[in-house]
């Protein structure tokens, strides 16, 4: 249904209101509030709606003090108690909604004339000169007027004993000053009690943070906490909004650190978001923490102290720093504000897993409801405006949902009656044919558009704020945050002293528009006032849907230095109206999707090119709308992506922000202009569509300039066949026998992945690797002759310095801005050193490795450890001749490390191939095989296989002893490898012990298929997967890794699609699960490109069958496990 339909839907279906209110005294008014409660099916809901009290009376048609009115609101006929509370021109309508069904509910709410009787209070504020003391009938929860304003004490009513003594420790700390600033510290905090009454009472807290001397830091920070309480129920909310008038960088920034030191409490719980149940600890003084995504817990027979704010932490100490559970916390706060917002129950439960899931979880997961209002009169205003947009007004029409957007918020609502009366008035020129570009400029907004995207701007007191990101196609808006934004760039200038670094900003612009002399083109500038003299061009070009960002800065003032830009800082994004049809995706891996974001996803920070971020994109795509936030750089300039949650009073939402690390970073006197453009976008679709735009970029750099696997020269074919792997580690003495045992029973082309056939430890004295274990070239060779290919490890990056080299090592590793090494410690315990790539020796060092174990000892290929894992080292030596710290030289010196070793091979050994550990990307050409074992992390998406399908052969997937137990955790890890295009496997022989038998078989079923199908999984394109289109049963597949169950859920029929180089297709079905499954699949003929018309055939068939376009959809039925193969030829 489109929006004009749903607004003349709505302004029929509403109850009209009375607009001829005239006094205090006139008929009382209506409007209506649509809840979403995704997952409140099980709990009552607290509702609060906002905003200034003029314009909602004024939408009403009442008049006079908002003061003199009351709240009446009806759920269908039952009338529920609600709280009106007006003061300094704001409203705040409250209510409690009865545990109900799941999905979108309706209330009426009713403004009259406020009655002079009293209404009694359903929570019950006392104040004393020293505390504040609220009652909820569950609940007593004293406040002190000094210290903070933190609670001191909260009493489980009616006997459930009092939790007290205890601290919280909110704080920012320093590195740099060794000090930290707590709230506690504050002696004179302003508390006051907002509101009490039948529903709610509040107590606002506003509190400076300050040292133990009672010092303020120099940044003035500040914190304002609001406590809500609620009548009758178990829980309360706590949302702090956190400002600094100056911006400092701070290494740590804590919120709701509840620290005691006593038995009241005595066990813990966490819990993930997808967890059944929590995980119940015993406190055993242990000193250490465990931490989770869900909610955490203190807790004791009777009680349960549990708190769900995007990421906890449970820390068990008594005999040290005590104990204490954890709300979210940031390294390396560096903006003006930052908000968090906490929901916690304290009531009764049990102390078993079973009794905690019951009575605390749906609690902790009912989340924060979203509601949105309609009022009649405004909503058929709205729907005689939209009458008049027409559909090829792509600035009407955001103008019009703008409006309508706004409309549904009450502390939007007077911007709403504000634009509308402008689009009522709005005179549009006669529309021209062909795609074009389109800006709109009205004193409250700016819109422009290129007819798919549109980037909207509201008006604030110091300049334009961004306010949009809106699909056109879809009518979809991913900017769904009515709330000002945060500064769109930022940036770290260090100074004079080297060490201290100040943080400038960028917040609401000035904005001229340049068309650029083109129809097609339209280039918004953006410019700020301030020492770096800032601007920002962003580009839009008619019907791509894809908007180019760059920004430039001056060089700071006197010998003060740039350090680190972040460009663009993206917040605000995804639905608070159905947050659970978001999902988000970070290419970590294969790629990582996150259903339902700002649950599942608290914060994914790391540096480019490397394991964590190995692609320049993330998604974030609400059912077949998506956002494309991506950094097209050919040069792979070292850089940082986040994609994090952020939460404030109004819920949950998303924020992206790339960090580009500037060339010389903290020489004086030079700025920094983009070198590549940064790209926000919209698009019809979800990963795999996203995930195309992005090859269609990486098919235009460096490592894809040599072309597809199946049409290059110089690639080491003795990758080629293979199907499988094998991961071994010893002597040959014990690793022949294991792989020709391992090889005698898959019977497929196979490689082994060889680790500790040198005589040294592992991780210790590298890169020293020779001499060999004894016999270890004889075995390579006895594998060789059965047709399995051999890859030693190696480390790519690190040299122990405690070999009686390191000293003529030394000054080519990489080094930190302070001049000292960087030092990796793992396993071993040993103190490596990553080494600058762009230095001779290494390069020298590496290739000498290599060859030797090339030429001397016969291997098939080499295995060089972290390079294509491993974050960039920043190096700061001046000896090097590269800039300092950032830049592109990381990809370029191991362009010229891999480069030449890739000559060489291809002169004197041309089969032998070269890999490394993940996946990142840009050294795709100089690498064959990227190792994708990454860790198991759930919800896996390929979206590395759509971008780079066809251009490299992953291999490998880590499969552990619990994925084998679990019998769904391997076949969901086998099946997807396989699906995707990856080489399978990278285990022992413990997959040939009996009871793994059926396991052992469906990886056999699943290698020896891909031996097979070459041209298509190893050296194919990967297409959008076909459409499952009757229901299937899902399975859910766990694993463990480290001290967490890893749990992956999905349909038990899974489907795609892989294009050849001949145009012809492979469609590939397998059945996951451990029954027979029947269903029904459609192939598409436009998207799978197959023409109109097709002959199909089963994998080894020798005849086929004609079909014709433009769908076909078969019903097929799998047995347990079972594999199905169909190729498709295009033909006339």
């Amino acid at each position: 249904m489109g929006l004009i339909t749903r607004l003349f839907t709505i302004a029929s279906c509403l109850l009209l209101a009375s607009v001829a209110c005239r006094a205090a005294g006139a008929a009382p008014a209506q409007f209506e509030v649509r809840l979403a409660t995704p997952g409140s099916a099980k709990v009552a809901t607290p509702v609060t709606l906002a905003g200034p009290s003029a314009p909602l009376l004024r939408a009403l048609g009442l008049t006079g003090n908002a003061a003199g009115y009351r709240l009446r609101v009806h759920e269908g006929a039952v009338e529920i108690p609600a709280q009106w509370d007006a003061r300094q021109g704001k409203v705040a309508c409250s209510w409690i909604a009865p545990q109900g069904s799941e999905g979108e509910r309706t209330f009426r709410l009713t403004v009259e004339p406020a009655k002079k009787e009293a209404t009694a209070g359903g929570v019950t504020v006392s104040e004393t000169p020293e505390t504040v003391t609220v009652e909820t009938g569950l609940l007593r929860v004293v406040h002190s007027k000094k210290n903070g304003g933190f609670p001191t004490s909260i009493t489980f009513l009616p006997d459930g004993g009092a939790f007290q003594e205890f601290q919280l420790n909110d704080r920012v700390h320093s590195r740099a000053l060794n000090r930290g600033y707590f709230l506690r510290n504050d002696p004179q905090p302003e508390v006051t009690v907002e509101s009490a009454g039948p529903v709610q009472a509040v107590v606002r807290v506003r509190a400076r943070y300050l040292d133990g001397e009672g010092k303020a830091p120099e940044a003035g920070t500040a914190a304002t906490y609001r406590y809500i309480y609620y009548a009758g129920l178990p829980i309360f909310r706590v949302e702090a909004d956190i400002t600094q008038e100056k911006i400092a960088i701070w290494d740590e920034l804590h919120f709701l650190e509840w620290h005691f030191k006593h038995d009241f409490f005595t066990r813990f719980a966490l819990a993930e978001p997808k967890d059944e149940e929590p995980r119940v600890v015993e406190f055993t003084n242990t000193k250490k923490s465990t931490s989770s995504r869900g909610w955490g817990a203190l807790l004791n027979d009777r009680v349960t102290f549990a708190l769900s704010a995007g990421h906890q932490l449970v820390y068990d100490g008594l005999s040290d720093y005590g104990r204490y559970l954890h709300g979210p916390w940031i390294y390396n706060w560096d903006t003006a504000s930052r908000s968090f917002a906490a929901s916690i129950y304290a009531g009764p439960s049990g102390a078993t897993p079973q009794a905690l899931a019951e009575t605390v979880m749906p609690w902790m997961r009912s989340g924060q409801a979203t509601a949105s209002i309609r009022v009649p009169a405004l909503e058929a205003r709205l729907a005689r405006a939209g009458a008049q947009v027409k559909p090829e007004d792509a600035a009407g029409r955001w103008l019009l949902q703008y409006a309508a957007r706004s409309a549904r918020s009450l502390d939007s609502l007077g911007s709403a009656l504000q634009l509308l009366a402008r689009i009522e008035a709005r005179k549009v020129a006669p529309a021209r044919s062909g795609a074009r570009v389109a800006i709109e400029e009205l004193p409250e907004v700016k819109v422009a558009t290129d007819g798919v995207l549109a980037i909207g701007f509201r008006r604030e007191a110091t300049g334009w704020a961004l306010c949009s990101l809106y699909h056109g196609p879809t009518r979809h808006e991913f900017l769904d945050s009515l709330s000002t934004p945060p500064a769109i760039w930022q940036a770290r200038v260090k100074q004079p002293d080297g060490k201290t670094l100040d943080t400038l900003s960028g917040g609401p612009a000035s904005i001229t528009v340049d068309r650029a002399g083109m129809p097609r083109r339209l280039v918004l500038r953006l410019s700020w006032p301030g020492e770096l003299n800032p601007t920002a061009s962003i580009t839009l070009d008619a019907g791509t849907g894809l908007s180019r960002w760059r920004l430039s800065a001056a060089k700071p003032e006197g010998e003060r230095a740039l350090w680190e830009v972040d460009f663009p800082v993206l917040s605000g994004m995804g639905s608070r109206e159905h947050p659970e049809r978001d999902t988000a995706a970070v290419p970590r891996s294969w790629g990582q999707a996150f259903p339902n974001p700002t649950v599942t996803l608290s914060r994914h920070s790391i540096n480019y090119p490397s394991a964590g971020w190995t692609m320049q994109y993330a998604l974030l795509y609400h059912g077949n709308s998506g956002l494309y936030l991506g950094v097209h750089d050919p040069r792979a300039y070292s850089k940082c992506f986040t994609m994090e949650t952020l939460h404030d009073a109004a819920g949950g939402n998303l924020a992206w922000r790339v960090t580009h690390y500037v060339p010389d970073m903290g020489k004086p006197g030079q700025g920094w202009t983009a070198p590549y453009d940064a790209v926000v976008g919209t698009y019809t679709g979800d990963w795999y569509e996203g995930s195309r735009i992005y090859r269609r970029f990486a098919e235009s750099t460096p490592w894809l300039s040599k072309g597809l696997l199946a049409k290059r020269k110089d690639v080491g074919t003795a990758i080629r066949p293979l199907a499988l792997w094998m991961l071994a580690s010893g002597g040959p003495e014990t690793v022949v026998p294991q792989v020709k045992q391992f090889h005698e029973f898959f019977n497929v082309p196979m490689g082994v992945h060889w680790y500790n056939w040198h005589q040294i430890p592992f991780d210790d004295d590298y890169p020293h690797y020779f001499p060999t274990k004894p016999g270890f070239r004889e075995g390579v060779a006895e594998l060789k002759a059965r047709g399995i290919a051999v890859m030693p490890y190696i480390n790519g990056r690190l040299w122990d310095v405690d070999t009686a080299d390191w000293p003529a090592a030394k000054p080519s590793a990489a080094i930190r801005a302070d001049g000292e090494n960087y030092v990796e410690e793992y396993g071993s315990k040993q103190k490596l050193a990553p080494m600058c790539p762009t230095t001779p020796l290494w390069q020298q060092k590496m290739k000498e490795t290599v060859l030797r174990l090339v030429r001397d000892e016969g291997v098939s290929g080499v295995y060089l450890d972290q390079i294509t894992a491993a974050r960039p080292a920043l190096c700061y030596n001046p000896t090097h001749g590269h800039p300092l710290g950032g830049g592109y030289h990381w990809w370029s010196g191991y362009r010229k490390l891999l480069g030449d070793i890739r000559a060489e091979l291809a002169r004197t050994h041309p089969t032998a191939f070269l890999t490394s550990e993940n996946n990142s990307e840009p050294w795709t050409d100089l690498l064959e095989g990227h190792l994708t074992w990454t860790p198991p992390l759930g919800d896996l998406v390929p979206m590395y296989g759509v971008v780079y399908g066809g251009y490299t052969y992953p291999f490998g997937r880590q499969t552990n002893r619990a994925a084998l137990d679990d019998r769904n955790g391997a076949a969901i890890e086998f099946a997807t490898q396989f699906l995707w295009g990856g080489q399978l496997a990278w285990l022992g022989n413990i997959i040939l012990e009996p009871k793994y038998r059926p396991e052992a078989e469906y990886l056999r079923l699943l290698a020896q298929t891909r031996a097979r199908c070459i041209p298509y999984l190893a050296e194919g394109e990967m297409l959008k997967p076909p459409a499952i289109v009757t229901p299937v049963p899902e399975i859910t597949g766990k694993t463990i890794w480290g001290p967490h169950t890893v749990v992956d859920t999905m349909p038990a029929v899974q489907a795609v699609a892989w294009r050849a180089v001949d145009g012809s297709v492979a469609f590939f079905l397998t059945n996951l699960s451990t029954e027979a499954q029947s269903f029904t699949w459609e192939i598409d003929f436009a998207r799978h490109r197959l023409g109109k018309a097709a002959v199909i055939k089963p994998l080894g068939a020798k005849e086929g069958m004609r079909v014709v376009g433009p769908r076909l959809h078969r019903k097929e039925t799998l047995p347990t496990r079972g594999l199905l193969t169909l190729i498709a030829r295009p033909v006339k």
